[in-house]
């Protein structure tokens, strides 16, 4: 079975004045405390990570993306909060707006797709540079790992550049465990970034981030170098792990569930349906804060103004008033107002780069192999922190037949 069991501390702390939902064991299977958040709790209040509040419901959570005026992310958007505010996720209107309406080109629906051909290049190339596929870490050696390299060819990273970034991003995106190291692993980014933008500017523009951001217009201004560092790290760190723990997310369901990778190998127009399901069901973001501008009343309970408050897009995506068998996968949900990617203005930039990444790697799993399952289940584990993505994803497969 895929879920990870463990010994959660007394109840009545999970749910508390104690419940921090990054917490080690938490962050391994928190399931049974999110039924219990929307049952019991659907406001919760903790008084850790220097306090703030909870909301678990589908309709809380909506709601409360939609309400940007009530709801700020220009406070930050992390519990705590990041030293350094990252645009265009820490901004209000019109500010937001002006700093997407930069961004947003290259992750159009219709620009993402002229990228699948050489997105399934890279699938395909990092498939085969796996030297055992019977017996492989599905995330370690692949899917953290597919991201990285798409989301530099996006921003304009040469090859010979990817090492040095590569190993940098791997220890920012583990920061929450080692702050130290992430802290390093950010100085050099930021010291790339000046480096790279300072020779770009004087070369011919290309299509890629960088030229986007050097040519964007700002209210009439153009960018300041610190926030063109700011997008770029942002757009590493939100284009790598969404994706990376969706498809590990994806593959652990269907390893555990032969049946419907079967049925997704026999109809491959179940794909749409299915991709869109995966990512309810593994919520690859789990919470995102925002921060209360005005004293506000949810579900009868009072939250002041200036408080920060999770919104629980993994609870809501599990909310059974919403979804019809939540803790279930059905590969043909229709519709599926999940909130995985956020939603309002703030709904993530690279939902659809991420949709194609999941479809193309689908696609060419099962191009090779006719089944897999999870060699050891001990080696599950998630990261902590907002986004809980798989880690290890320890898989022994079988070839499909010449």
């Amino acid at each position: 079975m895929s879920d990870i069991t463990v010994d959660h501390v007394e109840s009545t702390d999970t749910i508390g004045a104690r419940l921090n939902p990054f917490a080690s064991k938490l962050s391994q299977a928190p399931h049974d405390i999110w039924t219990r958040l929307r049952n019991e709790c659907p406001v919760a209040h903790s008084d850790e990570l220097g306090g703030f509040h909870l909301l678990s419901r589908y309709e809380d959570v909506w709601a409360a993306t939609l309400d940007t005026e009530t709801y700020s992310s220009a406070e930050g958007t992390t519990v705590p909060r990041h030293p350094v505010r990252m645009p265009p996720e820490d901004t209000d209107e019109p500010e937001h707006r002006m700093y997407r309406k930069i961004m947003d080109p290259l992750f159009t629906p219709k620009t993402v797709k002229s990228m699948e051909s050489w997105v399934r290049e890279m699938t395909v190339e990092l498939l085969d540079s796996i030297e055992d596929l019977t017996k492989f870490d599905f995330v370690g050696d692949f899917s953290s790992q597919l991201p990285r390299h798409v989301i530099l060819r996006i921003i304009g990273v040469p090859d010979e550049d990817l090492p040095e970034l590569i190993d940098a991003m791997i220890a920012l995106n583990g920061a929450y465990d080692d702050a130290e190291r992430g802290a390093a692993a950010g100085a050099t980014l930021y010291g790339y970034f000046a480096q790279k933008l300072a020779e770009r500017r004087e070369q011919p523009r290309r299509d890629d981030l960088i030229s986007a951001l050097l040519d964007g217009d700002f209210g009439g201004e153009p960018l300041s170098d610190l926030d063109m560092q700011h997008m770029l790290i942002l757009t590493i760190l939100g284009g790598t792990d969404t994706s990376s723990g969706a498809m590990g997310g994806m593959m652990l369901w269907l390893a555990d569930h032969p049946e419907d990778y079967a049925r997704l190998r026999e109809d491959p127009d179940l794909m749409r349906t299915a991709i869109d399901e995966f990512l309810r069901y593994v919520s690859p973001v789990a919470y995102m804060a925002r921060t209360t501008t005005k004293d506000v009343e949810v579900q009868g309970c009072p939250i002041p103004h200036n408080e920060k408050v999770l919104l629980g897009f993994g609870p809501a995506n599990r909310d059974s008033e919403k979804f019809e068998r939540a803790d279930e996968v059905l590969l043909d949900r229709h519709p599926n107002p999940h909130v995985a990617f956020g939603g309002g203005p703030h709904r993530c930039l690279g939902a659809n780069l991420v949709k194609l990444e999941m479809k193309v790697v689908l696609e060419e799993v099962i191009n090779r192999f006719k089944s897999f399952e999870v060699e050891d289940y001990t080696k599950l584990r998630y990261q902590r922190g907002q986004a809980r993505n798989l880690e290890c994803l320890p898989l022994v497969t079988q070839r499909n037949n010449p």
